[in-house]
């Protein structure tokens, strides 16, 4: 089952293993779900409840081209929750290094 929590997750901490399963917990569970190494079996973490409507805006900006190492990172950490107001003016910030503002745009 596809889920964009895996973006966050490139490898198994345990065997380094690229291959996972997620399963959803039961209702009546804590968690909404876990996410199990394929390969070796082991427990690596719970998931969060997926939001209803995905920020479009942060998906868009982790297709950008140009992205500096820790803003792919952040914005992976980001794309599937509600964010702060601080996590809102970094979002803000790679958006405007990406699709910079254009000044002048006057034919004269």
């Amino acid at each position: 089952m596809p889920t964009q929590n895996l973006d966050i997750l490139d490898y198994c901490p345990s065997c380094g293993g690229y291959n996972f399963i997620e399963s959803l917990e039961p209702e009546t569970s804590l968690h909404y779900g876990r996410l199990t190494c394929n390969e070796c079996g082991r427990f690596v973490k719970w998931l969060r409840k997926p939001r209803k409507t995905p920020d479009i805006s942060v998906a868009r900006l982790l297709n950008s081209t140009g992205l500096e190492p820790w803003e792919k990172k952040f914005l992976k950490a980001v794309v599937c929750r509600n964010l702060t107001k601080a996590e809102v003016i970094v979002v803000q910030a790679i958006a405007n290094k990406v699709n910079p503002a254009t000044v002048g745009r006057g034919s004269g």
